[in-house]
């Protein structure tokens, strides 16, 4: 069940206005252009885990989509792209839509992209999910709520994009590196290694109320 629908965020919805706004000289054009390309892109991958999402028939599980919610005991935030909450487990979800050639780099953290001959790097999406997991883990023992376990997986949704690893990349982290066909098997998989229930249906609405409540949109300015 969607808890919290995929929308356009308001980032994207504002760089979308100031792209048909700014004029063809303004100093700002093509970091707007840029940024605006970065999250249609983004908005656009995160869809395509949808249709595997919508396959899931049991209805205790809930699925929240784009949450941005308090880092324990700062003024920061951390950002959930897709939010999996079951009985026995929750799975924090990172997607990426990045084309080209990914290799994942486990001396800097990275991966790096390789599209058209020139190379990009970006940060590690499935340490880049593992933190937000654990961000997650110490908002609810903030919020007193009991003790469950938090898996993390990066879905990368472009189905021409190559993958491969550093020989050193550890096998623990290679095994959450998806695709979205592979989304559903990792849920039976996790439900395996937790066969015992450990959230009962009033934990399942309290948890639901608890994220949808600390959930605030990103008002950035975003010139």
């Amino acid at each position: 069940m969607i808890k919290k629908m995929r929308k356009r965020t308001l980032k994207l919805v504002k760089l979308e206005v100031l792209s048909r706004r700014l004029s063809p000289n303004h100093p700002n054009r093509k970091h707007v252009e840029a940024d605006l390309a970065m999250m249609e892109a983004g908005f656009k991958g995160e869809k395509a885990l949808d249709y595997f999402l919508e396959l899931i028939t049991d209805k205790e599980i809930n699925v929240f989509h784009d949450l941005r919610l308090p880092i324990t005991n700062t003024k920061h935030y951390f950002q959930i792209d897709t939010l999996i909450v079951t009985p026995f487990f929750l799975a924090v979800v990172e997607v990426k839509n990045i084309r080209g050639n990914i290799y994942f780099d486990h001396l800097a953290d990275q991966i790096i992209r390789t599209l058209k001959g020139e190379q990009e790097a970006f940060q590690d999406p499935v340490n880049q999910a593992g933190r937000q997991a654990a961000h997650l883990e110490k908002l609810l023992e903030h919020k007193q709520f009991r003790k469950v376990p938090i898996k993390h997986l990066a879905c990368f949704t472009n189905s021409i994009s190559v993958i491969t690893f550093s020989n050193k990349y550890p096998e623990k982290a290679k095994s959450k590196v998806i695709r979205p066909r592979n989304l559903l098997e990792k849920l039976e998989h996790f439900k395996s290694l937790y066969p015992q229930r450990i959230l009962a249906k009033s934990d399942l609405k309290k948890i639901s109320s608890l994220l949808l409540k600390n959930h605030s949109d990103n008002e950035t300015d975003i010139l």
